[in-house]
């Protein structure tokens, strides 16, 4: 089934915010692994949108547009304390939907729950413990730092607050 993308208007029913092609480019130029073969490329980044949807309450501003299938476009979105046009998808998400597919393309479990264990042993002394770190913790990092600039505690200051149009 063909991959349905955002374009910005509030796609009803899209399920990437990038299309194969330009997540292939752009997987290229950052070096991340990213499949050449097209349908297992769709798979990947329908698996990388979910996974940024989990964020839906931290994102600022509100949906564009009722039923949209994903969470942006949205209202009034600021990044670097500058207004985004409301009909744009930013390119931090589209890079984030990028990495996560990456990322479950090299055998990472986006949606890790478990903690991983550790283990040492010194001669007859053995420990064992969770480290309090999920699964997906060595490249959460990319994709979060990705993401920050659009969730709301962004750095607009305390006195922050959701504006809508009517």
């Amino acid at each position: 089934m063909a991959l349905i993308v955002e374009d910005g208007t509030g796609v009803i029913g899209a399920e990437s915010y990038v299309s194969v092609a330009d997540a292939q480019v752009r997987a290229e130029l950052y070096q991340w692994d990213f499949p050449e073969e097209t349908e297992e490329a769709e798979q990947l980044l329908r698996r990388g949108a979910m996974y940024l949807e989990q964020y839906r309450n931290r994102y600022q501003s509100v949906k564009l547009v009722g039923g949209q299938g994903l969470q942006f476009p949205r209202d009034v979105v600021y990044i670097d304390n500058v207004l985004q046009e409301s009909e744009t998808i930013p390119q931090l998400l589209i890079d984030a939907q990028i990495r996560s597919a990456s990322v479950s393309f090299e055998g990472g479990n986006l949606f890790a729950t478990g903690l991983n264990a550790v283990s040492k042993s010194v001669g007859d002394v053995s420990l064992s413990y969770g480290n309090g770190k999920a699964d997906n913790s060595a490249w959460m990092g990319d994709v979060m730092n990705l993401l920050k600039p659009l969730f709301k505690d962004a750095g607009l200051g305390a006195g922050e607050f959701v504006v809508s149009r009517a």
